[in-house]
């Protein structure tokens, strides 16, 4: 926005006080207003420009005043808004020049001195007098244009004389400003200025005394100090010889011998003030730099803090899985150490079933012994002849054998419906248990995935619901388990008094028989 060049052309057009008629305005003033606006802008680019390339904007500014003061420009026609180029000027006067090219400083000098040779020469006849005598103008005395800047403000002139005297008053100190910068080493820019600290020292002396000792030991300090200054703006000044001629020609035309004086007092106050000013400065950016390192321990501090605490939560979270993985391996072993308990007690079953099916065969096998005996023993006291009580005993053995063999029978038929009963019934509770561990299989998953979906909300009462789940889950189970035997042990009950049964069937039989 800057290196544009339209915005400079709408500053001149704007400090020129042309109108988009194309008219002029001679001597106007636009108010406190549009002084303050024009301030403020000007304040933002500054801002805008310091961080990156300062020197561009103190470029753009001499460039202004350059258009400004140029011949026949608004300064030499008196056209345009003094208040609003009053005030340019003394924002211009605050800003560091340094790092600025040297073309563009000489330039500005050069149509300053012009200006100011024009102003004081172009006019009546020069008489040294006192700006306060108000029969005299005050361009007509070169020393009443400094006397009405420094006098106290209820001896000054009209508004108007005054504030075209301030103009060039602080035309003339911005070239002071400029000569008094030094050289870079390819003398093509402007350089940085010395720290000046020997000023503070001789502040309590009056202006006179000041005045006075710098006239006694300006022969001494050059004396004294062997090494030359280091080049500066005013080297060049000095030899062009067409800008020294118009200054030393605006001199020759006053006759009074205070005007040094008053010179040098105002430089000075000005110095002086500058000083100050940057005194001020310092300690506020001292202050600015403190507050920015505390800004910054904060910051590190809340950093730290922050860090801190991503480190305890990511710590948690690994605590956390660990004992999740714990926890799937102690359920798994628990479940694995189930099965092996449940796989062992079948195997028990299956071996105790298969010597109670021993133990009936070999029964069996002495009961059909004694009954092939007695059939034998039958026979042979058939063949010595039978009686007819014989012969009835020998059918109801039959029908004993006959009905022992069906009930034998019956019985195996119905073990066999208990076993299939059995069978069934553990085929579901092997499923139910299978949909049991799917279940919970899945309820896993669904609560891993919702811990990776909070995280770090409300974990805690996730938790302890998850916690009382479990516990009555693993109830419910411990109660399934118990039925299961509580069953198991009511179906051994149930057949050994079977057996018993059968036994004392068999008991009896046999003492029949008998």
């Amino acid at each position: 926005m800057v290196s544009d060049p339209t915005l400079v052309h709408v500053l001149v057009r704007f400090l020129s006080g042309t109108n988009p008629n194309s008219t002029s305005q001679h001597s106007a003033q636009v108010g406190p207003t549009a002084t303050q606006a024009m301030h403020e802008f000007m304040s933002r680019l500054q801002v805008h420009l310091s961080s990156t390339c300062p020197q561009v904007f103190s470029d753009f500014l001499l460039r202004l005043m350059h258009i400004l003061s140029s011949e026949r420009g608004p300064f030499q026609s008196g056209q345009g808004p003094l208040d609003a180029q009053v005030k340019l000027l003394d924002f211009t006067l605050e800003q560091n020049f340094e790092v600025v090219s040297v073309a563009t400083i000489l330039s500005v000098i050069e149509s300053v001195t012009f200006l100011v040779h024009h102003y004081i020469t172009c006019s009546d006849k020069l008489v040294s007098r006192s700006g306060s005598d108000s029969s005299v103008g005050a361009r007509a005395c070169f020393g009443g244009l400094f006397a009405n800047i420094i006098r106290p403000g209820d001896a000054k002139a009209v508004c108007g004389e005054t504030t075209r005297d301030q103009l060039m008053f602080d035309l003339l100190k911005l070239v002071n400003v400029l000569v008094q910068l030094p050289l870079s080493g390819d003398r093509e820019f402007s350089g940085r200025l010395p720290p000046s600290g020997a000023s503070a020292a001789d502040s309590s002396a009056s202006d006179e005394e000041k005045v006075c000792g710098s006239k006694e030991g300006g022969s001494s300090g050059g004396s004294s100090s062997n090494q030359g200054p280091a080049s500066g703006v005013a080297d060049l000044v000095l030899a062009n010889q067409q800008i020294m001629s118009q200054i030393l020609s605006a001199l020759g035309q006053c006759n009074s011998s205070a005007m040094a004086m008053i010179i040098v007092l105002r430089e000075r106050r000005e110095r002086k003030e500058r000083e100050r000013e940057e005194r001020k400065r310092g300690g506020e950016r001292r202050e600015r730099t403190k507050e920015g390192e505390e800004r910054k321990g904060k910051r590190r501090e809340l950093a730290r803090k922050e860090e801190e605490d991503r480190r305890e939560r990511k710590s948690k979270r690994e605590k956390e899985k660990r004992g999740g993985e714990e926890r799937k391996s102690k359920r798994k072993r628990e479940e694995e150490d189930k099965r092996e308990g449940e796989k062992r007690w079948s195997d028990k079953e299956e071996r105790e079933r298969k010597k109670e099916t021993k133990k009936r065969k070999m029964e069996r096998g002495r009961e059909e012994k004694e009954r092939r005996e007695r059939a034998e023993r039958k026979r042979e006291e058939r063949g010595r002849g039978e009686s007819a009580r014989e012969k009835k005993e020998r059918e109801r053995e039959e029908r004993g054998v006959k009905e022992k063999e069906e009930r034998r029978e019956k019985g195996k038929s119905e073990r066999k419906k208990r076993q299939e009963c059995i069978k069934r019934q553990e085929i579901k509770w092997r499923a139910k248990e299978k949909r049991g561990e799917k279940e919970q299989e899945k309820r896993e998953r669904e609560k891993e995935e919702r811990d990776k979906k909070r995280e770090c909300k409300g974990e805690v009462r996730e938790r302890a619901k998850e916690k009382k789940e479990t516990k009555k889950r693993e109830r419910e189970r411990g109660e399934s388990t118990r039925e299961r035997r509580e069953r198991k042990s009511v179906r051994g009950r149930e057949n050994k008094d079977r057996e018993q049964r059968e036994e004392r069937e068999r008991k009896e039989r046999r003492e029949k028989g008998q």
